[in-house]
């Protein structure tokens, strides 16, 4: 009797011990079916995109902007933005996207070059009266101060005053012609900061750093 009793309690120790290797027995056994759930990735914290043009408008008066585009003289385009001397933006900028897209940029962190563009300046050089009773004609010079800037050190390139001066007056004119002279143009503009930038800066020291005009 002893002998079966022993038995008897061998036997259910081992499948005791079968059943829990098995996982027959407690609650971590899985259900038909039942799948692990997966990992969920951690989403990538974006840095926020740059103020455009407010956090450039240092560049305007030859302080950096760190976050700017490093810039170096090349053949291929780089990236520009006209600004007033105030800092805000130059409605040249419109133009330049129109005409020149692969130089234009809206973001902070493109730009390479600050194109500070002065207010223009008209001044009357000489008044033309006709015997015959025709309208008299004005010649007018309109002149303009722009400074090329390297956005992300604050580099003044270049200044240079721009001076658009009329043709002389004809002996004959159109009856509706009374004034002569343009001012001065983004394409004269740009064509001089572009230069500079494919070459490289002046020289010729520059004797004035940077647009003061700040009347808009």
């Amino acid at each position: 009797m002893k002998l079966y009793f022993t038995c008897t309690i061998i036997v259910a120790c081992g499948f005791l011990a079968m059943g829990m290797q098995l996982g027959l027995f407690g609650n971590h056994r899985k259900t038909v079916g039942e799948e692990s759930a997966p990992a969920v990735p951690e989403k990538k914290q974006v840095a926020p995109r740059a103020k455009f043009p407010q956090e450039l408008a240092p560049a305007a008066h030859a302080q950096p902007v760190s976050i700017a585009a490093q810039f170096e003289p090349g053949d291929l385009p780089h990236k520009m933005v006209f600004l007033k001397p105030s800092g805000g933006l130059h409605a040249w900028h419109e133009n330049h996207a129109n005409y020149h897209e692969e130089w234009h940029t809206n973001r902070v962190e493109e730009t390479e070059l600050i194109v500070v563009v002065g207010n223009s300046q008209k001044f009357a050089l000489s008044h033309h009266r006709y015997p015959n009773g025709a309208p008299p004609i004005t010649r007018y010079q309109y002149n303009l101060e722009a400074s090329l800037v390297e956005a992300k050190t604050g580099t003044v390139l270049a200044n240079r005053w721009f001076h658009n001066i009329p043709r002389p007056v004809r002996g004959i004119e159109a009856w509706e012609t009374t004034a002569l002279g343009a001012p001065v143009s983004y394409h004269t503009v740009f064509r001089w900061a572009s230069e500079i930038a494919k070459n490289g800066p002046p020289i010729e020291p520059i004797v004035t750093p940077i647009v003061v005009n700040l009347q808009d």
